[in-house]
């Protein structure tokens, strides 16, 4: 997440979507919040601990650097969001297609099909600025059938171009940083984000050298009161819904290292105490190399960090025995290849 500020050079309609720090697409899209962010990259990473004498980028322990946390140039936080950073993307997208195609005529014959059938309307120029996007999907990259009428945003050849469009920003702002990473000395894994929700997604993630995914069953909360699910996770029809297991899978990617950066099993739902010797044991099985338990506590000070004796969360686990009491054997399940 970024708080955006006007003394940056933002609208105060743009400071206020951004107040929840969750920029999503726009952080891809908006090429003055690309470079504050780039620029945070490097500041943070050359900062030199006082202690070591070492910066981030020379300091052994620092695995893995993530560009940022559940983001894609593909979705908002809902679907297809109208908000102050949109016109960015038609401005963009026009500007991409007159750069591909050239000429309307080229376009509106690139767009038509063996029918005669034309995905471009007729008040439509990318010379003019008017051809429209397809819509941006929420909490993952937006989907469409080749059979969809062609009057549509969502047509094939419009939507085909359009997630070739958003791959091409998206990639170019990760790949630049990537690089400079590299300039500057770092030599660990570097990711992109996490929760790929489609192709486009995966493809975007695996420029990066590890792979990420986060996943949750009957997901309830975080904080009391919460409703808690309880689907039953043997009888999932996997193709319409999601476990934990097909979650990761759809993130995996071959000669990829693959870490679930967030899992979890909400307490008070069957399968909790299944969960934690499902993911060892896929894990083993698949070959995945981390699985991060989202979470241990929510409790930040020393002393209920240490002694909580109650549960106050349906994610915490440090004193749920169902969760937290089988990591040891979990461990040696996944460590040692048992499966």
């Amino acid at each position: 997440g970024r708080i955006l500020k006007e003394s940056q050079g933002f609208t105060a309609a743009e400071v206020d979507y951004a107040k929840g720090g969750t920029l999503r697409a726009a952080r891809y899209i908006d090429e003055r919040i690309v470079k504050i962010e780039t620029d945070f990259v490097k500041e943070y990473l050359t900062h030199k601990n006082p202690y070591t004498g070492m910066t981030y980028i020379d300091d052994p322990v620092v695995a893995v650097v993530q560009y940022t946390n559940e983001s894609s140039v593909t979705w908002f936080n809902t679907y297809n969001e109208n908000n102050v950073f949109h016109s960015m993307f038609q401005t963009r997208f026009n500007a991409w297609l007159a750069d591909k195609y050239k000429t309307r005529s080229a376009l509106k014959k690139a767009w038509t099909n063996a029918d005669g059938d034309c995905a471009l309307a007729s008040d439509e120029d990318p010379s003019k600025g008017t051809v429209r996007c397809s819509e941006i999907g929420g909490w993952g990259e937006s989907t469409v059938r080749w059979s969809t009428d062609y009057g549509s945003v969502q047509s094939a050849p419009r939507y085909a171009d359009f997630m070739s469009f958003l791959y091409d920003v998206q990639s170019n702002v990760f790949l630049n940083v990537y690089q400079m990473l590299r300039n500057l000395g770092y030599k660990s894994a570097i990711n992109m984000s996490n929760i790929p929700r489609g192709a486009v997604e995966v493809k975007l993630n695996s420029l990066g050298d590890v792979m990420e995914e986060n996943a949750y069953w009957n997901l309830a909360g975080p904080q009391l009161p919460a409703n808690c699910g309880t689907n039953p996770m043997s009888s999932v029809d996997v193709s319409t819904s999601d476990t934990i297991i097909s979650n990761f899978a759809r993130a995996s990617v071959t000669d990829k290292p693959f870490i679930a950066t967030e899992w979890n099993s909400s307490i008070a739902s069957d399968f909790r105490a299944d969960a934690v010797f499902q993911v060892a044991a896929y894990g083993s099985l698949q070959d995945w190399d981390g699985f991060c338990l989202f979470t241990y506590t929510f409790e930040g000070d020393e002393v209920n960090f240490d002694f909580t004796t109650n549960f106050d969360s349906f994610l915490n686990s440090n004193i749920d025995p169902a969760m937290w009491g089988q990591f040891g054997m979990a461990a040696a399940i996944f460590r040692l290849g048992l499966v």
